[in-house]
């Protein structure tokens, strides 16, 4: 073999310069993407998929009725709320980062009662799975919740949600389709909120069409 069909053997055994970056990156994308899979996959409450119904405690202040559009009687359920979307936050009484997400559960319902459009068509409720009203009214004055909280001491929502993981913050339409999902603390409320205008406004254009 001559020295220069040596050296071009050589050098097709040499390993691209870049290989290893393009290998690192096709794991770092392999790795998120089962990331994103298994955080739905432990998820009950995924987007495109339909939030059960079931039954929440009526509350007892007129003007928690008032805001949400509700009548009297000892229940009702989400679909009973006029709004064309509902933000529900299932939290924990006792869960760190649900304390943690509370502020800025509380700045969410603040940025959407401020809105015109927003506030017309949108309501907000948080549902603290299997926790009793006395804990509900502790975790509201603790961490000045300004929107309904309820309680579930019969497990009916946590048992029909299936949720296993909170705080989860998601979004239903008026048939109860789920269409945004967020597990953990909301680290980025802006995004968040844009997200749900988009949501928003595609309604609002569906209906416009409609007519």
């Amino acid at each position: 073999m001559s020295v220069n069909n040596a050296r071009r053997f050589v050098e097709k055994l040499r390993p691209d310069q870049n290989f290893h970056k393009k290998v690192l990156g096709l794991i770092v994308c392999i790795l998120l993407s089962m990331s994103c899979s298994l955080v739905y996959a432990g998820m009950a409450i995924a987007p495109g998929s339909t939030l059960p119904e079931f039954e929440i405690e009526m509350p007892t202040l007129p003007e928690m009725r008032a805001y949400l559009g509700i009548k009297g009687g000892r229940a009702f359920s989400l679909p009973q709320i006029p709004a064309k979307l509902i933000v529900v936050e299932f939290f924990g009484i006792f869960c760190p980062k649900c304390h943690q997400n509370a502020p800025i559960a509380n700045q969410l319902y603040k940025s959407i009662k401020e809105d015109k459009e927003l506030s017309k068509n949108i309501k907000m409720i948080g549902i603290g799975l299997a926790s009793k009203s006395k804990e509900i009214a502790v975790y509201k004055q603790k961490f000045k919740v300004e929107f309904p909280l309820f309680p579930d001491p019969q497990k009916k929502a946590k048992t029909k949600s299936k949720v296993k993981h909170v705080p989860l913050t998601i979004v239903i339409d008026k048939s109860g389709k789920v269409l945004m999902s967020h597990l953990g603390v909301i680290k980025n409320l802006d995004a968040f909120l844009g997200e749900i205008r988009k949501h928003h406004r595609a309604l609002e254009y569906r209906i416009e069409a409609s007519l």
